[in-house]
């Protein structure tokens, strides 16, 4: 319910603005599927560096930003579906290219939960160089998925990650142990060069559009997560949630590049993921650290001797 709350008022609200300031329909969808999904790498760093990690409402706030990814996963897959029908394409095109999508998906998904998981442990079992093989086998299914996805018409980029996030237990934990040294290097070879993407002189012709868009992404994340914790039946922990949703950050850059890759919006889709990231980054980690309580701290007072050698009349 919270994730399905919060998103829906993101976009409509982002959408809406847009409108407003006169980007066109397929602009303004693209200008609210940018600043959409909550970036969990930066999210879950906040929460860590603020002691919140295992309060209450991070596990909303976790389990919201999982889903999320998901949806934008779907999102990619069906974006260039999206471009495809506002250029007038047949009914029957856009249906093959959304079947292409839900084919994709749906072999990913089979593959990568039940199968490839089972192979690679098997591989894997034995000497060093049995687990060697293993992790070339993984990467080879990375690329081959790639593969499929530039096939059916999707970014290879799709074919790869969805494959990532499909492979599990004991497979991606050794996975990760693998790519770990270099995971790091490609995190900011990735916002570098997503950065450096950005047109500066972007943000003197579309200044209007840009702050629209920012002001009603911001409101629109809070508010829906704050909503959607509501309704959720966890009252008292809707401003920490909502406060926790609104960094972006690695979706924003990879929704404005396949944006940018068809065409659309290409000076615009840019500066508003980096604005978003940063200032999303920004409010978030204030936000966190004025909402929140120290958790150590707090535990750490209540046990203290001092508090607990007081008599039961004394405050």
């Amino acid at each position: 319910m919270l994730a399905a709350v919060e998103l829906t008022a993101t976009f409509v609200g982002v959408f809406v603005v847009a409108m407003l300031v006169g980007l066109t329909y397929l602009q303004s969808v693209l200008a609210a599927l940018v600043v959409l999904t909550t970036s969990t790498a930066i999210m879950g760093k906040l929460l860590t560096e603020t002691n919140s990690l295992r309060a209450r409402e991070s596990h909303f706030v976790i389990t919201t930003s999982i889903i999320e990814d998901f949806a934008t996963i779907l999102i990619l897959v069906l974006l260039p579906g999206l471009v495809a029908a506002n250029s007038q394409l047949g009914l029957l095109d856009v249906l093959a290219f959304v079947l292409r999508g839900v084919l994709l998906t749906g072999v990913i998904f089979v593959f990568g939960w039940k199968i490839a998981p089972q192979i690679i442990d098997r591989v894997g079992k034995g000497s060093s160089e049995s687990q060697e093989t293993a992790f070339l086998l993984a990467l080879s299914f990375g690329f081959s998925f790639a593969l499929l996805s530039s096939y059916l018409g999707f970014s290879p980029a799709i074919g790869a990650f969805l494959m990532g996030m499909m492979i599990s237990g004991q497979s991606a934990a050794f996975i990760l142990k693998r790519v770990e040294p270099i995971k790091h290097l490609f995190i900011v070879l990735f916002f570098v060069s997503m950065g450096a993407l950005i047109n500066i002189g972007s943000l003197l012709t579309l200044t209007l559009p840009i702050i629209a868009i920012l002001v009603a992404s911001m409101i629109g994340k809070f508010t829906g997560a704050w909503a959607g914790t509501k309704v959720s039946f966890a009252r008292k922990d809707s401003t920490r949630v909502g406060v926790s949703m609104l960094p972006r950050g690695e979706f924003s850059f990879v929704v404005a590049r396949e944006g940018t890759a068809l065409g659309i919006a290409s000076q615009l889709l840019f500066p508003v993921a980096g604005l978003s990231t940063l200032i999303g980054s920004i409010v978030a980690s204030i936000g966190l650290r004025l909402a929140h309580p120290r958790p150590a701290e707090a535990v750490q007072v209540a046990r203290s001797p001092a508090a607990e050698a007081k008599p039961p009349g004394e405050s």
